[in-house]
């Protein structure tokens, strides 16, 4: 029976349906890959080596063999790979860059192909393409995951989620760092998850953001940014028709000593990923790791915050910037 009267709830206004209310809507993002690899009958996956280890999470549960591979400079598969019986491919669209060379990869895989859109949430699926995606990585969610597949759902409990939200409601009232270290134990938490749908909290929210707003303001912040660094950037970014997660900022040396010092402006650059350096790769995905800055461009700021980031850029990086 529905609950009348009593304490009240946080007031959550629903602006829309939810972005992907065709997808099967999960826990976590790993949690779609767990439910993809659970229901088909894969007996081999290649994966990049320039992916987090939460991709190997599932694989490693459900005692699925897997191989890397390895991408190049332009963030492309650099093998041939041949793929036998009951065999798939994983492949990342980084920094939402990679559209174009996905439609090459659907040509080539076809129905053995799995898209990671953890870094493209704002584009839809190809049809009849195998494709996950995380909300957290966009917006301020603690968990969720949304996953396409046309395979038969499985009946699962619906998660809840409230007790991993304590982060997300520190920073709202007091600030990050104080907050960093619960964030670390509920990213640790996620490949705990059982196999669940999405939390009514967690849907909640994803029902009460205002999408366009955010698409445009990622897109603004993104071009701004893009307008000034293109010229130090080694990474090539052509046409800009996506909704980015990031700026990728790729340079010819290491940017950890930079990252530290932006710290102490209240700048906080994320990593991706430190166990890639573990792994049997190449010149291009050491770079990746080691040389790039991933600078945010998210819908919390403005022209004015990319500014900011631009004047402290400009009195650490080793290349001369020009700020428009």
């Amino acid at each position: 029976m529905k609950e009348i009267g009593g304490f009240f709830e946080l007031e959550l206004n629903k602006r829309n349906d939810i972005y992907h209310n065709e997808a099967i809507a999960l826990n976590s993002g790993r949690n779609c890959l767990y439910y993809l690899l659970k229901v088909e009958k894969i007996n081999k996956i290649y994966i990049p080596n320039y992916v987090c280890n939460a991709v190997m999470e599932p694989l490693k549960k459900l005692n699925i063999k897997y191989e890397f591979y390895n991408i190049d400079k332009k963030l492309e598969i650099i093998q041939d790979i041949k793929l036998n019986k009951n065999e798939y491919i994983l492949y990342v669209n980084y920094f939402a860059l990679k559209d174009k060379y996905i439609k090459k990869l659907i040509k080539k895989y076809k129905n053995k192909l799995i898209l990671d859109y953890t870094h493209s949430f704002f584009k839809y699926p190809y049809k009849n393409i195998y494709t996950f995606y995380s909300p957290r990585k966009f917006f301020g969610v603690a968990d969720g995951g949304f996953l396409y597949t046309n395979n038969k759902r499985l009946n699962l409990k619906k998660s809840i989620s409230y007790t991993n939200y304590t982060h997300l409601l520190g920073r709202f009232d007091i600030n990050a760092q104080e907050f960093y270290n619960i964030y670390i134990q509920n990213e640790k938490k996620i490949s705990t998850f059982k196999l669940q749908k999405m939390s009514n909290l967690t849907k909640s929210i994803l029902t009460s953001i205002d999408y366009k707003s955010i698409k445009s303001q990622r897109l603004k912040n993104f071009k701004y940014l893009h307008n000034n660094l293109k010229y130090v950037n080694n990474l090539t970014i052509k046409k800009i028709d996506f909704v980015p997660i990031y700026y990728p900022l790729l340079l010819n040396y290491s940017v950890s000593e930079i990252k530290q010092k932006l710290i102490t402006k209240k700048i906080y650059i994320p990593t991706l990923w430190q166990e890639v350096l573990q792994r049997s790769i190449n010149k291009y995905e050491k770079d990746f790791v080691k040389n790039m800055l991933l600078l945010p461009i998210d819908q919390r700021y403005d022209l004015k915050d990319m500014r900011y980031i631009l004047q402290n850029l400009q009195k650490v990086l080793d290349e001369k910037i020009i700020i428009d």
